[in-house]
């Protein structure tokens, strides 16, 4: 009879932390869109006023905490590479991003370093937008399916628990 009862924890604990795993998803996704935001936000007003370098811009963003930081410090790492190929190469590493959200990331790649300042500075702009959108959506997802993972894997869980004994 223990032997039931520590299998049926087991069984409920390891659902609902598949549950918890699959919410977290979603909110760190919400959470690197916000940092990509601010990212774009400062290299806009960087490109825009300072006509700051894109290697000096990966140097100051390389100082961000997390997947976005990591990113940047990947980029410096990449040397000689032109802008597109090491973003591609790098993308890797935002593992949270869907496929869309990695795309506007691509699309302001082509546009970065080539060109004039507004040219660029409308790239960045243009890629914020896509950002904004895909945070909006984002959010919504978040805030709509999170609990609901949550919620239903505490249940089937149980609900395997029953089945079994």
């Amino acid at each position: 009879m223990p032997v039931k009862i520590v299998g049926m924890v087991a069984i409920i604990a390891s659902c609902t932390m598949l549950g918890f795993e699959l919410s977290s998803h979603l909110i760190k996704r919400v959470h690197i869109l916000e940092t990509w935001q601010q990212v774009l936000w400062r290299m806009s007003g960087l490109v825009r006023y300072t006509k700051t370098p894109l290697y000096e811009i990966y140097e100051i963003f390389a100082l961000e905490k997390g997947e976005v930081g990591a990113f940047f410090s990947s980029l410096l790492k990449c040397g000689g590479e032109n802008t597109l190929t090491s973003w591609k190469k790098n993308m890797g590493e935002m593992k949270w991003l869907s496929k869309s959200d990695v795309e506007i990331l691509i699309n302001l790649a082509k546009g970065l370093g080539k060109g004039d300042t507004d040219t660029q500075v409308k790239d960045i702009e243009f890629a914020n937008a896509g950002i904004k959108s895909a945070l909006n959506q984002a959010k919504e997802i978040s805030s709509r399916d999170a609990k609901m993972y949550r919620s239903i894997s505490f249940f089937a869980g149980v609900t395997v628990a029953i089945l079994l004994v």
